[in-house]
């Protein structure tokens, strides 16, 4: 009865060998499957970070080498120690809130639209399907004349709010129509 157990199991691992690849791989490509490498750049060393909500992703959060941020991980915002920086709460705002918040500022309150839409394009090397960034430099380029840059990301817009059933497509739609059509 053993023998055939072990005989079995031999056969059976055999024949999964093709779909199991057991290899050494670095922790900084671990972290990138997750995006955590583009949050590094946000944080700083010394800093106590509490990753609220998104475990196990915390432990990628910690770096390249795990050890350049401290970073403790928990599953809601009230059991986070004293004294830290929250990452993923929902009453947070995170670098994307921040660089959107200065972008629209940018945009509609001084009208640097050179300025906005470098700091959307960080975003977007971040989040390159963040739809508010997608929108917001699709505006200042719009704004700024950069008629061929802004159709192309009017398009884009439209493709994501297709895509993901946004209710401003219609708007986005007619955006891009007058840009290629101009009155």
């Amino acid at each position: 009865m053993l023998i055939t157990a072990l005989s079995l199991f031999t056969y059976v691992s055999w024949l999964n060998l093709p779909y199991y690849k057991i290899e050494r791989i670095g922790y900084a490509d671990i972290a990138k499957k997750p995006g955590a490498d583009r949050l590094w750049p946000y944080l700083q060393a010394g800093v106590r970070y509490c990753a609220v909500g998104v475990a196990p992703f915390g432990m990628v959060l910690t770096g390249p080498t795990m050890s350049e941020y401290y970073i403790i991980d928990r599953s809601q915002e009230n059991l986070c120690p004293e004294n830290t920086v929250h990452i993923g709460s929902r009453n947070t705002k995170t670098p994307f809130d921040q660089m959107m918040g200065e972008a629209v500022d940018l945009i509609y309150g001084e009208g640097d639209y050179t300025q906005a839409i470098e700091l959307l394009n960080r975003v977007l090397q971040i989040a390159p399907r963040h739809y508010g960034a997608l929108w917001q430099r699709a505006v200042a380029l719009t704004r700024s004349g950069q008629t061929e840059e802004a159709i192309e990301a009017w398009e884009t817009v439209v493709y994501e709010a297709r895509v993901n059933g946004y209710s401003d497509l219609a708007e986005a739609y007619h955006r891009l129509t007058r840009l290629k059509k101009p009155e």
